[in-house]
């Protein structure tokens, strides 16, 4: 273990090459892919599934976005936490998620280029049509579809 380790501090490929044992170690995988991200391609399935794995592993390189589980990808809570150090993960959540008034309000909050991905049948939303104003998306595309395009959009029971 101990000269594995210091292997893959000089070159993380060498995970490819590791016992299976070893590659399976949530440290080893880390270690491989803070030396080299292409260690991405050697490290199992398995690991993917883990959220603490998975996002020191976004922490590391971007790319690990892509190989997260889909139960990662399906989970608010591990994507707005991901969205939090790259903006890929906007890209790798499930499409439901996008359906979801709640997470598609904290994703703008997190990370404003999320305005893109709000689906057509929330624009009409008050709440989020001034979220996406907010983050300084106006436009015209969805402004003039949007809840803000209503005559009561001044009124106070509007955010």
């Amino acid at each position: 273990r101990g000269f594995v380790r210091r292997v893959l501090r000089v070159n993380g490929l060498a995970l490819e090459h590791a016992a299976e044992e070893l590659k399976t170690d949530p440290e080893m995988s880390l270690l491989a892919l803070e030396q080299d991200s292409l260690a991405l391609h050697h490290i199992p399935g398995s690991l993917w599934g883990n959220a603490d794995f998975a996002l020191r592993a976004v922490q590391l390189t971007q790319d690990a976005i892509r190989y997260a589980a889909e139960n990662l990808r399906s989970s608010s809570a591990f994507i707005i936490e991901a969205l939090k150090h790259t903006n890929r993960a906007l890209r790798a959540a499930s499409p439901w998620l996008w359906k979801d008034k709640d997470f598609v309000l904290e994703a703008m909050r997190v990370e404003s280029a999320a305005t893109r991905f709000v689906p057509k049948e929330l624009w009409a939303d008050r709440e989020v049509a001034f979220e996406m104003l907010q983050q300084g998306d106006p436009s015209p595309a969805w402004l003039e579809k949007s809840a803000l395009g209503a005559p009561d959009f001044g009124s106070p029971n509007v955010p």
